[in-house]
C-alpha cells in the first residue's frame, strides 16, 4: 500500500472510530495474523481466478477430480487426490504441510470432510475403505474395510456420528466403537449427497430420482423431497440450518426448506449437469459447479447470479468456502483451483467481520445506511443522532433527553406510521434536511460505499463507553413542528416501501406539499384504500344511482340471473323452492377485476372544491392498486394540455393527488388521447385494458356528440346537494356517482367500476 493509500485509510478509520465511538462501539484491531493475500498461483487468468493450488498428470493410478476442503482456522485446505493423495496445503502460498499417499490402482480418494471441532480429518477411497485421521498431523487414527465406494463424507455436530453416502445407500459410522449400520434397514438406493445439519441431528441426503430425503437422528425419516427431474448429486445446509441447496443433473439448482410444502427457489443458467453446491459461512450466497466449464455464484435471498467462473477443464466436482467466505476451492479432473470471491461477499454482506461476530444489534444494523442516505443529500451528523430518531420515530426512546423530543405531536404522529427501520431513514432525513452541523462531515475523498463498508466493520467491535454529542433539542423541535397534515399526506401516498428503497424520495417532492388539495390532507387515511385483488368482500349499493352489483339467492323474477334461465324446467323449479336460484342483487359479493387502465381524472377548474378529494383519493386507490400487483396504468390529467404519465413508480401516485389545470377539459381531446393509450396496453388473461373517466356529473353535457371508448366505466361525484344522473353515465359500461361525504362506500364502488 502506497503512503498516499495509507493516509487515505488512517482518514477513514479516524472517521467511523469517532462515529462508532458516539453509540458504544469500539472497533476491533486487525489481527496481525490473518492471512495474506492468496496467490495467484499458476494457471490464474484474472482478479477472481488465483489459479491451480495443486494438480496432478493423469496416469493408471487416476484422473479423476477427488475432493477439497478448508481446514477450521482456514489457514490451510485439504486437497483428497485421484491419484491416491491426501494433501494438507498450507495458505496463503500453497505450500505443503504434509502428504498421505497410497500408490495402488483403485486407492484414488473419492471425498473429504472436517470433524467440527477440526482435530479430525475423514476421507473415503474408491475402495470403500473409509479412514479417520490426525488432522494436524494427516497420522491414520481408525479405519474401516469397505466394499462399495462412498461419494461424500459428513460429521454430525457431536462428531459422534459419520454419514456416509455411496453406492450402497448411506451408512451411519458410530465413532466411539467404529460400528457402522445402515441408515434404515428397508431403504436402499444411491446415494450421491449427504450432509448434517449444523444445528440440529438431521441428516440431509440426496439421491437418484431427484429426491432429497431427510432424516431425524435416530428416529427416522422426516420428509421427502421431490423438486428435480433428475438425480442429485450435490446438497448443502445454510448456516443457520433453516434451508438446503440441492445440485442435480437436471442442471438446476434448488433452494428449499426443511417442509416439503415450503416454497422452493430455483436457479438456472447451467448448462451441463451441476456436480457440487456449496452455502457460503455468512449464508448470503450459493456456489454451484458443472460440467459446462462454470462455477457459479448466486445470492441465496434473491436467487439472482452474482459470478461466473470459467476453467477449462470437463467439470468441476467438489466445492468449499473458507471460514471468512473469501476464498472458494474447486476441485476438477486431476486438478485443484482457488478463487477470490471477495467481489460477491461485498455485494451482499460487506463487512467480513460480521462473519465471526453474527449481525450487528436491532438499534445499530440501519444506522450506516441510514448516515449513508444522509451523506447523499450533503448532511451529515453522528450516529447517536441517527439512532435517537430511528428510535423516537418508533415510538421509543434510548435517552433521558430525548423524553422532552417524545411528547412532541409531531413525533406521535410519525410515529403513528408504524414504519419498519429502513422505511424510517426516509423520515430521518425529513427531521435533519435544514440541519447546518458539520462536525461530523465524512472525509472528502472517500466515497459513501467505503463508509458504509468500513462502518458496518466498526459497528461489529466490541463495547465501549458511548462518547456522544449532546443532542440539537431545539433545532429538532423546530423540525417536529413542520409536520402536518400535508408532510403526512405526502409520506401515507408514497409509503413505507418506496422509502426504504430511496430514502431521498420524500425531500424530492417535499416542494409539492403547497398543491395537496386540503381535505385530502386531512383525510389522508382514504390514502391506504386498496381494490383487493380477490374479492371486495360485502358491497353495498346504496348510493344514488349504484346499479345492482353481486349476487343473491332471492330476489324478483326479472332478477334471475341469465344463466338460471337455462336450466331444464323441472331443475329450475326445484332450485327455486330450495333457494338454489341465483339473481342479481343489490346487495352481495361480486370480485374485483383489476385490469391495465387509463385513469381519466378531471383536473380542471369544475372538478375543484367539494367533489375534488374523493375523485382523487378514488383515483389514487386504482392506480396504488395496480402498482401493488404489478399491472401497467396511465393517468391523464383531464383539463387544459391533458398531461399523460405511466403509472410505474410510488412518487407517480403524488402527481394524481397533486396535477392541476387552469383550463377547460377538451372532451373529444381526452377521449381520444385515452383511447390511444388503452389501445397501447397489454391484456391481462382474458380482460381488456379499461378506461376509467373520474370527474363530476357535469362533465361532457356539452359534449354528447363525442364518441366514447369502447370499454369506458364511470366515476362520478356530485355536488353537496346536488345528486343527479352524470351526463355520460349512459356512454359507460359501468358507472357510480357519490357524494363528497361517501367515503364509506368508496370501496365497494370502485369495486363495480371493476366488476
Amino acid at each position: 500500500m502506497s503512503e498516499p493509500q495509507h493516509a487515505r485509510k488512517a482518514t477513514l478509520d479516524a472517521y467511523v472510530t469517532r462515529q462508532a465511538a458516539t453509540v458504544g462501539r469500539a472497533p476491533v484491531a486487525e489481527d496481525v495474523a490473518t492471512i495474506g493475500p492468496v496467490g495467484p498461483f499458476k494457471g490464474a487468468t484474472g482478479a477472481a481466478s488465483l489459479g491451480i493450488i495443486d494438480d496432478f498428470s493423469e496416469s493408471y493410478l487416476g484422473k479423476g477430480p477427488g475432493s477439497v476442503t478448508f481446514a477450521r482456522d482456514g489457514r490451510s485446505l485439504y486437497f483428497g487426490r485421484d491419484d491416491g493423495k491426501l494433501r494438507r496445503l498450507a495458505l496463503p502460498a500453497g505450500t505443503l504441510l504434509w502428504e498421505q499417499s497410497e500408490s495402488e490402482y483403485g486407492r484414488g480418494i473419492l471425498c473429504v470432510a472436517v470433524s467440527p471441532d477440526g482435530k479430525r480429518i475423514a476421507y473415503a477411497r474408491k475402495s470403500g475403505d473409509v479412514r479417520i485421521a490426525d488432522a494436524e498431523t494427516g497420522k491414520t487414527l481408525r479405519e474401516i474395510k469397505g466394499g462399495n465406494a462412498f461419494f461424500e463424507l459428513s460429521f454430525s455436530k457431536d462428531g459422534q456420528l459419520l454419514a456416509m453416502g455411496g453406492q450402497g445407500g448411506t451408512r451411519l459410522l458410530h465413532l466411539a466403537t467404529m460400528a457402522e449400520t445402515a441408515l434404515a434397514a428397508s431403504h436402499w438406493t444411491m446415494s450421491y449427497s449427504v450432509a448434517f445439519a449444523p444445528e440440529a441431528p438431521i441428516l440431509a441426503e440426496g439421491a437418484t430420482g431427484g429426491k432429497l430425503r431427510l432424516w431425524n437422528m435416530p428416529s427416522g425419516l422426516r420428509a421427502e423431497h421431490q423438486h428435480h427431474r433428475g438425480d442429485i448429486h450435490g446438497v448443502a445446509w445454510s448456516p443457520d440450518g433453516n434451508r438446503l441447496a440441492t445440485a442435480s443433473e437436471d442442471k438446476d439448482v434448488i433452494l428449499c426448506g426443511l417442509d416439503p410444502k415450503d416454497p422452493i427457489l430455483r436457479l438456472t443458467g447451467h448448462t451441463g449437469l451441476v456436480f457440487c453446491v456449496a452455502w457460503s459461512p455468512e449464508g448470503r450466497r450459493i456456489a454451484s459447479g458443472s460440467a459446462d466449464r462454470t462455477i457459479r455464484i448466486w445470492d441465496a435471498h434473491t436467487g439472482l447470479p452474482l459470478a461466473r467462473y470459467e476453467f477449462p477443464e470437463d467439470f468441476a466436482y467438489r466445492l468449499a468456502f473458507s471460514p471468512d467466505g473469501v476464498l472458494l476451492a474447486s476441485t476438477h479432473p486431476c486438478t485443484a483451483r482457488v478463487w477470490n470471491t471477495q467481489a460477491t461477499l461485498k455485494a451482499v454482506a460487506p463487512a467480513p467481520r460480521l462473519l465471526s461476530a453474527g449481525p450487528l444489534a436491532a438499534d445499530l444494523d440501519p444506522l450506516p445506511g441510514a448516515l449513508v442516505a444522509l451523506l447523499r443529500v450533503n448532511r451529515s451528523a453522528p450516529l447517536s443522532l441517527l439512532r435517537e430518531l430511528l428510535a423516537l420515530t418508533a415510538g421509543q426512546t434510548s435517552s433521558p433527553a430525548a423524553q422532552r423530543l417524545a411528547r412532541h405531536p409531531g413525533t406521535s404522529a410519525l410515529a403513528a406510521l408504524r414504519w419498519p427501520p429502513q422505511a424510517r431513514i426516509a423520515l430521518v432525513l425529513l427531521l435533519l434536511r435544514d440541519s447546518e452541523d458539520t462536525s461530523f462531515a465524512p472525509p472528502t475523498d472517500t466515497s459513501a460505499a467505503e463508509i458504509r463498508f468500513a462502518l458496518i466493520d466498526a459497528l461489529a467491535g466490541g463495547a465501549s463507553e458511548p462518547d456522544a454529542p449532546p443532542l440539537p433539542l431545539a433545532y429538532l423541535e423546530h423540525a417536529l413542528d413542520a409536520v402536518d397534515d400535508r408532510l403526512l399526506a405526502l409520506l401515507g401516498s408514497l409509503g413505507p416501501e418506496a422509502c426504504a428503497d430511496d430514502p431521498t424520495l420524500p425531500l424530492v417532492m417535499l416542494g409539492r406539499l403547497a398543491e395537496l388539495a386540503p381535505r385530502i390532507a386531512l383525510d389522508r387515511r382514504l390514502l391506504a384504500l386498496r381494490i383487493p385483488a380477490q374479492s371486495l368482500g360485502a358491497a353495498e349499493a346504496r348510493g344514488p344511482w349504484l346499479e345492482p352489483s353481486g349476487f343473491s339467492s332471492s330476489g324478483h323474477l326479472l332478477q334471475l340471473v341469465p344463466s338460471q334461465w337455462a336450466l331444464p324446467d323441472d331443475l329450475r323449479q326445484y332450485r327455486a323452492l330450495a333457494g338454489g336460484l341465483l339473481y342479481r342483487a343489490r346487495f352481495g359479493r361480486e370480485p374485483p377485476r383489476l385490469r391495465p387502465l387509463v385513469l381519466v381524472l378531471d383536473v380542471s377548474p369544475t372538478a375543484f372544491g367539494p367533489v375534488e378529494a374523493l375523485l382523487r383519493q378514488a383515483a389514487h386507490a386504482l392506480a396504488a392498486s395496480l402498482l401493488d400487483v404489478g399491472l401497467p396504468a396511465y393517468f391523464i390529467a383531464a383539463g387544459g394540455n391533458n398531461e399523460a404519465r405511466a403509472i410505474a413508480h410510488r412518487a407517480d401516485l403524488f402527481e394524481v393527488l397533486t396535477a392541476r389545470a387552469r383550463e377547460p377539459v377538451h372532451t373529444g381531446q381526452t377521449m381520444a388521447l385515452a383511447a390511444e393509450l388503452c389501445t397501447s396496453l397489454p391484456m391481462h388473461g382474458p380482460l381488456e385494458p379499461t378506461i376509467v373517466l373520474l370527474s363530476h356529473p357535469s362533465f361532457g353535457e356539452e359534449d354528447l356528440d363525442v364518441p366514447a371508448p369502447k370499454d369506458l366505466a364511470g366515476f362520478f361525484v356530485h355536488y353537496p346537494g346536488h345528486p343527479r344522473e352524470p351526463a355520460w353515465q349512459r356512454r359507460c359500461k359501468r358507472a357510480v356517482c357519490l357524494g363528497p361525504d361517501d367515503e364509506g362506500l368508496l370501496a365497494a364502488a370502485l369495486g363495480q367500476v371493476l366488476a
